[in-house]
């Protein structure tokens, strides 16, 4: 089996504070970490490996945890409110996944795209159209991209042709899984579209698909406005909290995750926390939509965990650097400082995390993964001429993430295959 030893300077926050290493290397066989140390003794322990030096910054491959695959092409359509979007732009977007050509060409760019942006593993949303989720998975695969996708669950509040019954659902999710998710890399994830969306006996079949297979992600949507929370306090009144419906369902506990949580009373919280529930907060798409302001420092202190997600269509870029950014902005308006090391470790292992592969990507712990990006200017520009006064890797993440973006991933390696990507 080929070695191969990639060299330069190396930054990862595995436990939330940045670590910094120049003038190292990282080994790789059969797509893992096998040694991680300084590059003279690497190159003196791996005589015969490929020695591969990458200029600039290496960090752990990002991690999104919440991507809407089928809402590529809308990305920066003009701003409507979130329930509007979802009327005009989101359901017929998603309807023409029912076209086998059109999915399948969709799903090997999807997957291309989020490798050139830099992320090397996610949560992705799916669509309710069973060959659809296929072609994705298999573009998944193909790429060698670890993560969790699935189909879309919803029977009420949308165009004919993206419901389904609980028991259609049910089957498909299934059979979807016992083909694409007995391999480590790959993960079924159950993806109930929100609480509007779904019947109280849908809801229950979530429920009850979510218990009996421990193995699997749930992911949903959760307070990302305010609209939506009076809809949801319509559509149940006998329940408490919009969290409350989730809950009584069978849908909140560790295996959970719930996409911009923004709007969420203290009891809410401690309901997400008590549960393991964790939130994917997606800050871009916040903004876009003018959904509110995502107080981070709250959930934490509430002991909620919480990941980064593009949620790209509404989110404007693919790339965690351009998410990052705005996270810091969103967090600055409301006097929270944010450290460095936080801010790279929830792009990449604190999503990691999430998608219960902690252990398989996310940092450059030996025996993970060797999912990786290397950043550096590109082109003459603004994000250029800071990179050129940053005094520490740090500083260079902190560029890249304000300044730098999808243009500033010079390649990406997943799994030990590196693709170099054009200036």
């Amino acid at each position: 089996m080929s070695i191969t030893l990639h060299t330069g300077s190396f930054l990862h926050a595995p436990n939330g504070q940045s670590e910094g290493r120049t003038h190292a290397g990282l080994v790789v066989s059969g797509g893992r970490i096998i040694a991680f140390d300084a590059e003279a003794r690497l190159k003196d322990r791996y005589p015969d490996a490929q020695v591969i030096a990458h200029p600039g910054l290496i960090i752990p491959g990002f991690v999104d945890t919440h991507v809407h695959f089928p809402q590529l092409a809308m990305a920066g359509a003009h701003g409507e409110s979130l329930l509007d979007w979802l009327t005009r732009y989101t359901f017929p977007a998603e309807l023409a996944f029912d076209d086998h050509d059109h999915a399948e060409a969709r799903a090997q760019q999807f997957i291309r795209m989020l490798g050139r942006a830099g992320t090397t593993s996610a949560l992705i949303f799916g669509v309710s159209f069973e060959t659809a989720v296929q072609q994705l998975f298999s573009a998944m695969k193909d790429a060698k991209m670890a993560g969790a996708t699935g189909l879309v669950w919803m029977d009420r509040e949308g165009p004919k042709g993206l419901l389904q019954s609980a028991q259609s659902c049910l089957d498909a999710s299934d059979r979807l899984l016992n083909k694409f998710c007995n391999s480590g890399h790959l993960r079924y994830a159950l993806l109930p579209r929100f609480a509007p969306s779904c019947s109280p006996a849908m809801l229950e079949a979530s429920g009850h698909f979510l218990a009996s297979h421990p193995d699997i992600l749930m992911q949903t949507h959760l307070s990302e406005s305010i609209d939506e929370v009076e809809w949801v306090r319509s559509l149940f009144p006998q329940t408490t909290s919009y969290t409350e419906v989730y809950h009584q369902f069978g849908l909140c506990g560790p295996q959970s995750s719930f996409a911009h949580s923004i709007h969420l009373s203290d009891d809410e919280l401690e309901l997400l926390a008590s549960t393991g529930s964790q939130i994917a907060h997606c800050p871009s798409a916040n903004l876009f939509l003018g959904s509110g302001l995502f107080d981070f420092d709250r959930a934490q202190v509430n002991g909620v965990h919480t990941a980064l997600g593009s949620d790209v269509g509404a989110g404007t870029s693919l790339c965690l650097l351009d998410v990052l950014r705005d996270f810091y902005s969103v967090q600055m308006t409301q006097g929270h400082r944010i450290d460095v090391g936080q801010m790279l470790y929830l792009a990449t292992q604190a999503g990691a995390n999430l998608l219960g592969l902690g252990d398989e990507v996310g940092s450059f712990a030996i025996g993970k993964r060797a999912d990786f990006v290397v950043i550096r200017p590109i082109w003459d520009d603004l994000f250029a001429a800071r990179w050129a006064q940053c005094n520490s890797m740090e500083d260079q993440f902190f560029a890249a993430a304000m300044l730098g973006g999808t243009s500033s991933i010079a390649s990406t390696t997943i799994a030990g295959r590196t693709t170099i990507h054009p200036g």
